[in-house]
């Protein structure tokens, strides 16, 4: 297996992950290794800063993990994060939104639902994100579990739940 050189910040918890990918399908683990970026905060340390890897070529996807998890939790959360690069769609580099374009998007709606003073419609929009986020959830964990993971993170029940109701809280 090419080394897991994308773990950055990760390095105490390395071997645990490369075991992880080890349960994967090929396929899988090679969408991780061509285009993933792992990032993390190790067990024990409050941060990190440094010069970021090479960039690959192509689309590039990150997984975020903390490293103060227990070692079990860590590696079933890797697993559900890898479900989702492998089911989410990758976007052409020059279509890719920057973090506040995505966000003045994301809060268009809800804006004009207050603006238009329609509570109705802000609902059916809150209503909508909550059962796609509890489906985005769920089918990240089903696969997590297909693969062999146990633990909250390869629970598709609780899973789709927890994301229903962050879902469902109204942004300040």
């Amino acid at each position: 297996m090419k080394q897991l050189s994308v773990a950055v910040g990760l390095d105490r918890v390395r071997r645990t992950l490369v075991a992880a990918l080890r349960r994967m399908p090929a396929p899988v683990v090679h969408h991780v290794l061509r285009g993933v970026w792992i990032l993390g905060s190790e067990r024990g340390s409050a941060g990190w800063a440094w010069q970021s890897p090479p960039y690959p070529a192509g689309p590039l996807q990150l997984i975020c993990l903390d490293g103060k998890l227990d070692l079990p939790e860590l590696w079933t959360t890797f697993a559900h994060e890898v479900s989702h690069c492998w089911l989410l769609p990758v976007a052409p580099l020059d279509r890719v939104p920057r973090i506040d374009e995505r966000a003045r998007a994301a809060d268009l709606p809800r804006r004009a639902a207050i603006r238009w003073r329609r509570p109705d419609l802000l609902m059916d929009l809150m209503r909508a994100e909550s059962r796609a986020a509890a489906l985005r959830e769920r089918q990240a964990a089903a696969l997590a579990r297909s693969w062999g993971f146990v633990g909250r993170a390869a629970d598709p029940d609780l899973c789709a739940s927890e994301a229903a109701l962050a879902a469902m809280r109204v942004p300040s």
